[in-house]
């Protein structure tokens, strides 16, 4: 959906509301406190997710699968967002040392480059405990591995003990469902696979690891859509219809009320057509997502 669409679609409904009021009310402090307060609401709900970055609709603080991409979005209460920085970072595991078969030092260094794919699962656990988990593994795979081998050996074996890398995350893995996409960078290592962080401490987070590039935008985005229109010019109108009755009365000029019953039914009305209007904007909020 084109951000410029929904820009105009959002200034269509600020519109037809502001034009209701003043049509329908004398400029008192109650109106004037109306239209305040809805301001208030409707740009305490502009939210922005910065480049790079994606951010996952929240109701009521309940994650929601709708997901939104970079850019400013109109989330009002009760809706929320919880952004993740979805660019590729890296994590430095830093060198490490072990003793091959023949007693010789050697040293193991490098990298892993990784990239947020599924934000459901990785909101899950926290950067320091999938930081952890990688580096534990490593340790525990180079060194069970190059104390078996001599030192001329293990200089040689980057492919071998990169597939055995793998193996051992495997090992710890159950679901196919990528979290993240990560490759290794330099060292004497290397990982390949689809594999999950392990079940100890809780950290149900997916990981997907391959020799060369990260696989960037594999898992499919749920969409949350209880409104049919595609194009978001379709909600001003479900907006001007909902808000039609504003319109019956400005034409006539202002006056009292006959009876204190024709008043009670022209303030329910106005009411039912304000919390029309709040409503179309929660399916607008979940349409646009």
């Amino acid at each position: 959906m084109n951000n410029i669409d929904r820009i105009l679609g959002v200034i269509s409904m600020l519109s037809v509301l502001v034009v209701a009021v003043m049509t329908i009310m004398s400029f008192s402090w109650i109106s004037l406190l109306l239209v305040l307060v809805l301001g208030i609401w409707v740009l305490g709900g502009l939210k922005s997710i910065e480049i790079g970055w994606k951010g996952q609709l929240l109701s009521l603080g309940e994650r929601m699968d709708a997901l939104f991409e970079e850019g400013w979005r109109w989330i009002p209460f009760p809706f929320g967002l919880k952004n993740a920085d979805c660019r590729k970072q890296t994590i430095s595991l830093g060198k490490l040392e072990t003793t091959t078969k023949d007693n010789v030092k050697v040293f193991v260094d490098g990298s892993v480059v990784y990239q947020v794919e599924d934000l459901q699962k990785y909101f899950n656990a926290t950067k320091s405990d999938l930081e952890k988990w990688i580096d534990d593994t490593r340790k525990q795979v180079v060194r069970t591995r190059i104390r078996e081998l001599e030192q001329k050996e293990a200089l040689n074996m980057h492919d071998d003990l990169g597939k055995e890398m793998e193996e051992a995350l495997l090992d710890q893995g159950s679901e196919p469902t990528p979290a993240l996409s990560l490759t290794r960078r330099g060292g004497i290592y290397g990982i390949a696979g689809n594999v999950t962080v392990p079940a100890s401490g809780s950290i149900p987070v997916i990981l997907r690891v391959s020799n060369t590039t990260p696989i960037i935008n594999q898992t499919p985005i749920m969409m949350v859509n209880p409104t049919t229109p595609q194009n978001i010019w379709l909600f001003p109108v479900v907006f001007f219809s909902s808000l039609a009755p504003f319109a019956i009365n400005s034409n006539t000029p202002k006056r009292k009320y006959a009876s204190a019953k024709a008043k009670r039914k022209r303030i329910s009305g106005f009411i039912m057509n304000v919390l029309t209007f709040v409503i179309n904007s929660f399916r607008f909020v979940l349409g646009a997502a």
